[in-house]
């Protein structure tokens, strides 16, 4: 039986009235909920797909059980099929899938429900729902992107202060976690500088930010800049061997930088502390400390001028 066109445009207007500009994400958890009612769905899920590693993100979701399984079926039939489409299935508990695609911008988001109203004579609702929803991911998109890049260092394009500020106050919330704290500054960045002009130093600090990702590249690790030369790198948890292997091999790979000019060296200090989250901004003045003490030791076995 076909949808009453009142009805339809009855759910097109509460869709758009449930958007919301300042926190999309509230206007999203709206929609899906009243999206499930709508398709008289059992259990409904918001998916986003990550094309770098062909995996799907999990936005919102009613029911972990089966997550895994239907993460797996979705990711099959997108791999043949483009349009929105139903699987019908024999399980005890789920009969059949139905998969909406809604490409925002350059991402693909997926909507999947679980024992919900065909495909068949609902095309009108489906699209309804789908204007709905890509208006509402399209403004949480934008609004990820502004975030990135309020967050993001222009010149390393790794992660930068207001990002680094932020983090540390989400850690607050988890004040008995153990964190690494690692401060770290480059050798003689002013000098580089000053003697062969900003183009050579902003390599040297590019380069080191590459390598600092490169070798922290755990889930559990971010690594910042800071500022000039200055980066700093948080890890979950604490694990003295793996911590010292990698702060050796990223001593020795920045030690190993071309910057492309003779006699001069490429170093990086650094300096660790360790602790739980809620003494958070001690632990980072101990690194700081620690980072500043073996400069200072650096410098002088070294015989040189810090500048």
């Amino acid at each position: 039986m076909k949808e009453n066109k009142s009805n339809i445009y009855e759910i097109g207007y509460n869709l758009y009235d449930m958007i919301d500009e300042i926190y999309p994400e509230h206007g999203i958890k709206k929609q899906i909920k009243y999206v499930k009612k709508v398709l008289k769905a059992d259990d409904i899920l918001l998916l986003k797909k990550d094309d770098d590693n062909d995996k799907y993100e999990t936005l919102y979701s009613n029911n972990e059980i089966y997550l895994n399984e239907l993460k797996a079926l979705i990711k099959a039939y997108n791999r043949r099929r483009v349009k929105d489409f139903n699987i019908e299935l024999d399980g005890n508990y789920i009969k059949n899938l139905l998969i909406l695609n809604i490409p925002v911008n350059d991402k693909q988001f997926v909507l999947a429900s679980t024992n919900a109203i065909g495909l068949d004579n609902h095309k009108e609702l489906i699209s309804v729902i789908k204007k709905g929803l890509r208006k509402n991911l399209s403004i949480v998109d934008k609004m990820n992107k502004l975030k990135t890049a309020i967050n993001t260092d222009q010149l390393t394009f790794i992660n930068n202060r207001a990002c680094f500020e932020e983090d540390k106050i989400k850690l607050l919330n988890n004040k008995r976690k153990i964190i690494t704290f690692i401060m770290a500054d480059l050798f003689r960045l002013k000098h580089i500088n000053d003697t062969y002009g900003h183009n050579y130093g902003d390599k040297y600090i590019i380069n080191t930010a590459k390598v600092l990702v490169d070798v922290f590249n755990d889930e559990k690790a971010k690594v910042y800049r800071l500022s000039g030369d200055e980066f700093a790198i948080i890890i979950e948890g604490y694990d003295i061997i793996d911590l010292e292997e990698k702060v050796a091999i990223a001593q020795q790979k920045v030690a190993n930088l071309d910057l492309g000019v003779d006699n001069e060296r490429t170093m990086i200090n650094m300096g660790i502390a360790v602790g739980p989250a809620r003494d958070i901004d001690k632990i980072y003045e101990s690194a700081d400390k620690h980072m500043n003490d073996n400069k200072q030791n650096m410098y002088k076995i070294l015989k040189v001028n810090r500048t």
